[in-house]
């Protein structure tokens, strides 16, 4: 069986490459303030700087170990709208390198500064033990159901293993 890891694809994203925030800005400058725009809430994430790899939050890919539409359909279930439909590519797990990869689990603590990761929110990535998830935690559920009622931004991702 393959295993697969996600990014939604931007419906704009020009060519068939991944790139990061920091290389969008200085490669694509006209396209770099829309794809920031997700961030311009939380700007202090940007800051965050990614233990082992040694590199910040926009200097990395950010992969999702769930299929980002089954993740959609979740969310638009609870929001009890219809929602948009999002395309994604699946990449192969055997398509990537263990050594520049790692797994970034959000922890469930509430923050004000987004810019710090916690030791026990990352670990070593491993191409060998990689098993995809199939369904959206119930944290993820939960959350965002706080979320909603209380009138916020659900953050799609929150408490989804990604791969950075």
């Amino acid at each position: 069986m393959e295993r697969f890891v996600y990014h939604v694809v931007p419906a704009d994203m020009q060519g068939d490459v991944l790139y990061p925030l920091s290389v969008i800005k200085s490669k694509f400058p006209h396209l770099a303030q829309k794809f920031a725009e997700k961030y311009s809430w939380r700007q202090d994430i940007m800051k965050r700087e990614l233990p082992i790899l040694n590199r910040f939050w926009n200097e990395v890919i950010h992969l999702s170990t769930i299929d980002p539409r089954k993740t959609m359909h979740e969310l638009s279930k609870l929001r009890g709208v219809l929602g948009k439909t999002i395309q994604c590519v699946a990449i192969p797990i055997e398509n990537l390198n263990s050594a520049k990869c790692l797994y970034f689990m959000p922890s469930a603590k509430d923050r004000d500064n987004l810019s710090i990761i916690y030791p026990e929110e990352v670990s070593i990535f491993d191409v060998g033990t990689y098993r995809e998830t199939l369904e959206v935690p119930a944290d993820q559920i939960k959350i965002w159901k706080k979320n909603i009622s209380n009138n916020e931004p659900a953050l799609v991702f929150s408490r989804t293993l990604h791969l950075l």
